[in-house]
């Protein structure tokens, strides 16, 4: 069964580039699955303020709270209520930049198929969309939105139907999607996070007491006193189930991996590990690159550009103002 708390309409919506995922895999009695997305939301509001949501899957039935807005926006007290403590959560903040915003969008997007169920959140965009699309379309697949994870799931659906698990199906689909993703699955028995061959989007596993936990950055896991495991690694797909902790990987990887940059420039937190790595030096990262850029293409003025946090537009027009660059808000 699926519950899904939210308003739907036929607006279509541009193809979503910078979000966050969270998903929990619960082995403790005394750990609250709602409570852990919530605040791992929280965690991720930076990454996307336009929408959020949250599934929980309690005894194979799904039930999902999404809308427009801002966390603290959607999940209040009542919202909340309607969320039953499970084994399985997944969430998701969104940015899009598109003009129109649409609630058929909003994500986890929980998709009901022949082999049963799946809710999928999503971070990134796939190149050949309009290809697959058009491809399901012409099978008679009809889609209620734009969204890269309602594509993920058809394909992953379709590809369940040929293969002997849902691990199966997911590791073909991922040859199939290209582009840059790191997505997470909340499926009946299992959570399932992947990450695109190239390794352009983050997504880092941590743990939780004895609970598993998939996000786009680890100062979530941080947030909720865990404690970081590793990053995904591109190509690879990570599964937690009654049995514990799987890995697989993609065959026929390419030579060369492509981190997107902006992670370090202005998209992650500060206090994210990158990469395996110490936590992101945004000041230092920033205004090196700046530096660089300026030593090459001399300017004397820095047009202002649209980020998510005042507060890194502020500190870097303090480092411009050292190497004779100005900077406006």
């Amino acid at each position: 069964m699926i519950k899904n708390y939210v308003d739907i309409d036929t607006k279509l919506d541009k193809v979503n580039d910078e979000c966050g995922v969270f998903g929990i895999y619960r082995n403790d009695d005394d750990i609250d699955v709602v409570a852990a997305a919530n605040d791992a939301l929280y965690s991720l509001q930076h990454r996307g303020q336009q929408s959020a949501g949250i599934t929980v899957n309690k005894d194979g039935e799904f039930t999902t709270v999404k809308e427009l807005g801002m966390v603290s926006e959607i999940f209040t007290p009542k919202a909340l209520e309607k969320l039953p403590n499970g084994k399985i959560a997944v969430g998701h903040v969104r940015y899009t930049s598109s003009e129109s915003l649409d609630r058929a969008s909003n994500q986890p997007l929980v998709m009901r198929y022949i082999q049963g169920s799946i809710g999928i959140a999503n971070n990134g965009s796939i190149t050949n969309f309009n290809e697959i699309r058009q491809e399901l379309e012409t099978g008679g697949a009809v889609f209620q939105s734009n969204s890269n994870a309602e594509i993920m799931a058809y394909v992953i659906a379709t590809e369940r139907c040929v293969t002997d698990t849902l691990e199966d199906a997911v590791l073909s689909s991922m040859r199939k999607l290209k582009g840059a993703y790191s997505t997470v699955i909340c499926a009946p028995s299992r959570l399932i996070g992947f990450r695109d061959m190239h390794g352009f989007r983050p997504l880092c596993i941590g743990k939780l007491k004895n609970s598993w936990i998939f996000t786009s950055e680890s100062c979530v896991i941080d947030s909720l006193g865990g404690e970081f495991v590793r990053d995904v690694e591109p190509g690879e797909m990570v599964v937690v189930d009654e049995e514990g902790f799987h890995s697989y990987k993609l065959k026929l990887l390419p030579d060369k991996t492509s981190f997107c940059l902006f992670e370090y420039v202005y998209i992650a937190r500060p206090d994210s590990v990158i990469k395996d790595s110490k936590p992101v030096n945004f000041f230092m990262t920033s205004s090196r690159l700046r530096q660089i850029w300026c030593a090459v293409f001399p300017i004397r003025d820095l047009l202002p550009h649209r980020v998510m946090q005042r507060l890194r537009v502020s500190r870097l027009a303090q480092v411009l103002s050292k190497i004779n660059i100005s900077a406006e808000q």
